[in-house]
């Protein structure tokens, strides 16, 4: 390799269909819905959406969406999300969850969601995110239903930024 040049890490997110939050906690709710949307994924990237703007971006490791987002129903992140839902006029926001096409540690998780937050701007996402501390050569290519996100995020983008 040469001197000064970096190499590029290309991470790839396949994200799942959506699933409101009515049916994720719904006794009733049958699986294969949940298993499309992703919710049983031990690793990975999910977003809390509502009406065209995302609310929130979070991730899990070692444990399932469905759990991490239990989690979050018993914390001050469920109240911003909340007033947010009522802000947007929404009462059954949705999520997706993405999982990773390779087995990543927990540090490079970390730098994907670090990296989403600090470009979308999610309001219930906490502010230590104003800088990207991640890795200044990471592209990170969205697959699958990702909408609101962008298909294509490159850190160099934005390192006027950072």
């Amino acid at each position: 390799m040469a001197i000064g040049v970096i190499d590029v890490v290309t991470l790839h997110l396949i994200w799942s269909n959506p699933i409101h939050f009515c049916d994720l906690f719904d006794e009733n709710a049958y699986d294969d819905k949940l298993e499309d949307s992703g919710v049983y994924y031990r690793h990975g990237i999910y977003m809390v959406v509502g009406e065209r703007k995302i609310i929130y971006i979070g991730q899990t490791y070692d444990q399932t969406f469905k759990i991490r987002l239990k989690q979050h129903m018993r914390s001050s992140k469920w109240q911003c999300i909340s007033r947010q839902m009522k802000e947007v006029s929404t009462t059954n926001p949705f999520i997706k969850c993405a999982y990773l096409e390779e087995n990543y540690s927990r540090k490079r998780i970390n730098e994907i969601e670090n990296l989403l937050i600090f470009v979308e701007e999610p309001p219930c996402c906490d502010k230590h995110y104003v800088t990207y501390k991640g890795r200044r050569s990471l592209e990170l290519i969205n697959k699958g239903n990702y909408w609101p996100l962008k298909p294509l995020y490159d850190v160099e983008d934005y390192l006027d930024y950072i």
